[in-house]
């Protein structure tokens, strides 16, 4: 008896052993085909980084707006960040291009344009969009004398235009008239680029929002809202996000800035609506890329020298 009860415990040790090897391969099966897989999906994620129908950039300089559109062959940029960002900014637009087709300049303030001359002098710019609200100031000053040297005349944004600069294709929204304000004297674009759509509002805050609800209605719907006046809560809404109903949304803001933006209000609206939004002072710099219909987010270590493709 004993020595069947040791042959039967033995023949039970042999089949527990062997479902473990079974078990064991099978895991090992299922990790590799795991791995493979998501190598397989980190290749598709990878796929619009060179072939995007559009990117867009929003670059973080700081306190101010900085933004960059490409594609196809073209590039715009859409304000470009204050003075003391100017090196860092044409050092990033620089990895992509040594040429800019546009250049928007939303409104007269430092934190949007005090790097325009520095970007007027460091890169070939063949056009300059801009308001008729100017100002006095010394960064404004060198802004003209730069275009001057460059043999540039602005066109200034007219609402209800449209104007088309290669692959991208600009309509301006406002301002429709001389609000008294230089934030409110913003130029509103809504741009259309690669099949995608986005509203690029400068510091306009939400008197102005209104007034272009009224004109434009149902015709705002935008896939990317670049969020006004930096998050502060006197823009963006909760109206103006229905009306534009944007997928993602960008709030170019300095790290710790002096102002709090942004305001806990307009991260409550953007959380409410369900849109999805970066911020400069977190994230650093955000790119959306645009491909198929389809956007993704990525990292700004994710760049490519557009000059040299």
């Amino acid at each position: 008896m004993d020595d069947k009860r040791l042959t039967l415990n033995g023949k039970k040790r042999l089949k527990r052993l062997a479902r473990t090897r079974t078990g064991l391969v099978i895991l090992g099966l299922l990790i590799a085909i795991g791995f493979i897989l998501f190598l397989i999906n980190g290749k598709k994620d990878d796929e619009p980084l060179t072939d995007a129908d559009a990117e867009f950039h929003f670059i973080d300089v700081g306190q101010g707006d900085g933004a960059m559109i490409l594609a196809g062959d073209t590039c715009v940029v859409i304000d470009c960040g204050p003075t003391d960002n100017a090196s860092d900014f044409l050092d990033y637009v620089g990895e992509y291009t040594d040429r800019i087709d546009c250049l928007v300049l939303t409104h007269a303030h430092e934190d949007h344009m005090g790097a325009a001359s520095a970007v007027l002098n460091g890169i070939d710019v063949d056009a300059v969009l801009m308001t008729a609200y100017a100002s006095d100031a010394v960064f404004y000053g060198r802004t003209l004398d730069a275009m001057e040297k460059h043999d540039l005349t602005p066109t200034e944004a007219v609402v209800g235009e449209t104007y088309e600069y290669g692959d991208v294709t600009f309509e301006a929204l406002s301002p429709a008239r001389d609000y008294g304000d230089l934030n409110n004297n913003s130029i509103v674009l809504k741009v259309t680029a690669g099949g995608t759509t986005a509203l690029f509002t400068g510091d306009a805050e939400a008197d102005v929002e209104t007034e272009i609800m009224k004109t434009y209605g149902d015709r705002l719907d935008a896939d990317i809202l670049k969020v006004g006046h930096h998050g502060s809560s006197g823009s963006t809404t909760g109206e103006w996000l229905s009306a534009v109903s944007p997928r993602f949304a960008s709030i170019s803001c300095g790290k710790n800035n002096d102002y709090g933006h942004p305001h806990q209000a307009t991260i409550n609206r953007l959380g409410e609506a369900g849109v999805e939004y970066y911020r400069t002072d977190k994230d650093g710099d955000v790119v959306l890329l645009c491909k198929d219909g389809k956007h993704a987010q990525t990292s700004s270590a994710l760049r490519r020298v557009r000059k040299d493709t």
